[in-house]
């Protein structure tokens, strides 16, 4: 019991965040608070036809772009959080369960999902030239929020691993592009 207190204490003691809300988090929750960088990295691809390192490293660079930046992810006390996608911010609340850390959006930017789809397929197979200049930026700003909601969903259901690192179920198969995963490692907390 002296040792859990101890880490609450110490947990509440993390820059920036509510004190009272900390000290309602059970141990498992307390360690996932906190601000993580998402990284993918190339596994051995079974059939040994995936791209080399050069060509993957490439492959995530062109991503990394397409996306308008890297994937961050904080996670705050309240059980909330804010991944972003490049510039494009995907709001929601988390829960643990055992090894399991599931995201439920709830935002892309000031949009629901549904609202992205629903902009999405009103301007399917409408030309660029043809949009007035209030369509052409709803439907860029939807293309972007589509974007950022592929990767937020993709990132939805975690395993937590013991040293802390968020692990994408969803991204440790064979693919196209070879095998690889993706994992969210924590930042260090800088005082």
């Amino acid at each position: 019991m002296f040792l859990l207190v101890v880490l609450v204490c110490c947990a509440s003691c993390k820059k920036g965040y509510d004190k009272s809300q900390m000290a309602s988090l059970t141990a498992p929750e307390l360690a996932i608070v906190g601000k993580y960088e998402l990284k993918t990295e190339l596994t051995s691809s079974s059939s040994g036809s995936g791209p080399s390192s050069a060509e993957f490293n490439d492959l995530m660079q062109l991503l990394t772009m397409l996306e308008g930046g890297a994937t961050k992810l904080e996670c705050f006390p309240d059980k909330t959080y804010v991944m972003s996608v490049g510039e494009t911010p995907v709001k929601g609340t988390w829960n643990l369960e055992k090894a399991e850390l599931r995201l439920k959006i709830d935002k892309i930017g000031e949009l629901r999902p549904e609202q992205i789809a629903k902009v999405e397929n009103a301007n399917r197979g409408v030309s660029g030239w043809n949009m007035t200049p209030e369509q052409r930026d709803e439907f860029l700003t939807a293309y972007r929020g589509s974007v950022a909601l592929e990767r937020a969903e993709s990132l939805a259901k975690l395993r937590v691993a013991a040293d802390g690192t968020l692990y994408s179920d969803s991204g440790t198969t064979d693919s196209i592009f070879g095998g690889f995963v993706s994992y969210f490692t924590k930042k260090a907390d800088k005082d």
